[in-house]
């Protein structure tokens, strides 16, 4: 069984679940949960499809920030992909050749990304890059608004980054990292399409999408921060 939430969720998201729903005898429950994802998902991306080019953000997903050397991003797969899917131009697709890869700084303040949105986790066990001089985003179930908060605003202390306009602009997110490899990427489209000014008629506030999906699908209660923006 072959399953792919990671390099190509936009297309893969929907079989995935679907695969493992069948491989765990919980069909009822796959169809279900799909429900909630497409009431969720296929707005946005409507949304997005109908949007002019010309109104599209520049968003540059900063991966891992902390962890990974700075300026790693992602080309037209993972969170590169759910940025365009919820009307923002992935800086990362027009610049790479690859999924993944690095941006230089000169290359971030030559391109002025309108938004960052950066990855964050609960990662204290994990190891700081040698090349960064920033710490990691605090996110997940163990963070509170403030440790979130204070470890999005330290990100403008890499070297460089403080001449990227949407630090000054307050334009700077932070996403649970994992969300990039989970059928709960759902809450990626709902938090991007809110921060990248995307219209989508009824969409919910990313908080409450998260609480609801708890309250269905989940044994426990949502706590934590997984999505933010700097303050």
């Amino acid at each position: 069984l072959v399953t792919d939430f990671r390099k190509k969720p936009v297309e893969n998201t929907h079989t995935s679940v679907t695969l493992l729903a069948q491989a765990f005898g919980v069909e009822d429950k796959g169809k279900e949960f799909l429900a909630y994802y497409d009431s969720l998902v296929n707005p946005v991306t409507a949304a997005a499809k109908a949007q002019p080019e010309s109104e599209r953000p520049v968003t540059f997903v900063w991966r891992a920030p902390g962890l990974q050397a700075p300026g790693s991003t992602f080309g037209n797969s993972n969170f590169g992909q759910i940025v365009a899917a919820s009307g923002g131009t992935n800086l990362g697709t027009s610049l790479l050749d690859s999924d993944s890869g690095t941006l230089t700084t000169e290359q971030l303040i030559a391109s002025q990304p309108d938004i960052i949105i950066a990855t964050g986790g609960d990662w204290e066990k994990q190891k700081v890059s040698e090349k960064t001089v920033i710490k990691y985003v605090k996110l997940g179930y163990n963070a509170t608004p403030e440790e979130t908060n204070q470890t999005l605003g330290q990100l403008s202390s890499e070297t460089g980054y403080s001449e990227l306009k949407a630090f000054s602009d307050k334009q700077v997110y932070g996403i649970y990292h994992q969300l990039y490899d989970a059928p709960y990427n759902f809450l990626a489209y709902v938090a991007f399409a809110e921060w990248q000014g995307l219209k989508v008629d009824g969409l919910p506030e990313v908080d409450a999408a998260w609480s609801e999906f708890h309250d269905k699908f989940m044994p426990f209660k949502a706590e934590g921060v997984f999505a933010a923006k700097l303050s």
